[in-house]
């Protein structure tokens, strides 16, 4: 084996490295051309891209997307094997990867919906050295399908994906061997007519459909008024929905450019066309109400400078704590399992009490009781 400057080459390989292996011109010199072979070698258990390129063609009015080869050399070799396939792009790609046949001759397959910047799962080893081909074409939501008649240049511009490939340190340590004179390599790429967004496959997911604002809302932590709002969103403002409740009355909507998912209540939105598809997320409810508020014991004395007011209640559940207003102002915040408070109130002022319990996400609907004033 001879290096770049056709000294010889010994020792570990530390890092991705093209050889070149160059044959004589047959028995005796002769009968052959020499021929020249690159082979590119990958660190075992590291991770090299490797760019995939995609084109299309026209038929008629029609594109058809070609399929990447992946019988390529880099990826034919046991030792390789593709670990996953990114998107690089600025257009959503549906992809499809075919596999070698399996035991009943069948070749396997899955798809996946990629959006800009996002990789498919890493794939099991198995499925990752079997790979021999991939199809993959644009389906940015609401635009028309490519069409040549319609594509300023004819044919759709191509575009480019990364496979990620590493090489099993099991495999790569195993010795090169030469293949027989008798030796041929077969490659089989499965061609599929047509691919459109709707593959059936377990692993395709398709993007959440969109909802628009009629007028603005609050967006807030669950399906109810009681809930705590989050933020607002305005009219006209275009935003993903990702769950509903079970009578389809508040929307779970994701805040634009955030990952922040919150609730809108459904006369405030368009929904989407199909709200069936749309899955019914339960969330953690917000506290019940306290028990009815009651004034256990109040003392009206001309000797005394205040009111004593005594006021009790039954626990409520799910709470983290209590909140108690006077005539409208906030008296006291409590902690869990709190169940009465003594206030001592001013004099000649009719008294209104108001207490709600609250947690996390909110709070509950507020029970009250009134004291008339003490002269």
């Amino acid at each position: 084996m001879l290096g770049p400057e056709g000294g010889s080459t010994v020792g570990p390989v530390t890092g991705p490295t093209t050889f070149t292996f160059t044959t004589t011109g047959g028995r005796d010199g002769g009968g052959r051309a020499p021929q020249s072979h690159t082979v590119d070698v990958l660190i075992p258990m590291a991770e090299s891209p490797v760019v995939l390129n995609v084109g299309a063609r026209c038929s008629g009015d029609a594109v058809y997307w070609e399929p990447v080869d992946l019988s390529a050399p880099e990826f034919r070799s046991e030792a390789v094997r593709l670990v996953r396939v990114c998107n690089t792009t600025s257009d959503a790609v549906s992809l499809l990867l075919v596999f070698a046949r399996d035991s009943s001759g069948a070749p396997s397959e899955g798809t996946w919906t990629l959006f800009p910047g996002r990789c498919t799962e890493n794939l099991p080893p198995e499925d990752g050295v079997k790979v021999s081909a991939a199809f993959v074409h644009p389906i940015t939501p609401g635009d028309p399908p490519a069409s040549c008649t319609t594509s300023s240049s004819g044919v759709p511009r191509g575009f480019q994906l990364q496979g990620i490939l590493t090489c099993d340190s099991l495999s790569a340590s195993a010795p090169i061997e030469a293949a027989s004179p008798e030796a041929t390599i077969t490659t089989e790429i499965y061609v599929l007519p047509t691919l459109t967004p709707l593959l059936t496959a377990t692993r395709t997911e398709a993007p959440p459909p969109l909802v628009t604002l009629l007028q603005d809302a609050n967006c807030r932590k669950g399906p109810g008024t009681g809930y705590d709002v989050i933020t607002s969103l305005t009219k006209g403002v275009q935003s993903p929905t990702t769950g509903r409740n079970e009578a389809s009355t508040w929307w779970q909507v994701q805040v634009p450019e955030t990952d922040i998912l919150c609730w809108i209540l459904g006369i405030s939105l368009q929904p989407p066309d199909n709200p069936v598809q749309v899955p019914v997320v339960t969330i953690q409810p917000v506290p019940g109400a306290p028990g009815a508020l009651t004034v256990t014991q109040s003392t009206c004395s001309a000797n005394l400078n205040t009111f004593p007011v005594e006021l009790g209640w039954s626990d409520a559940s799910g709470e983290t704590g209590y909140r108690l207003y006077r005539n409208g102002t906030l008296l006291l915040s409590s902690g869990a399992n709190a169940t009465s408070h003594t206030d001592q109130a001013p004099k000649a002022t009719a008294l209104t009490y108001e207490l709600e319990a609250f947690n996390a996400l909110g709070k509950a609907e507020r029970v009250a009781v009134s004291v008339p004033a003490c002269p």
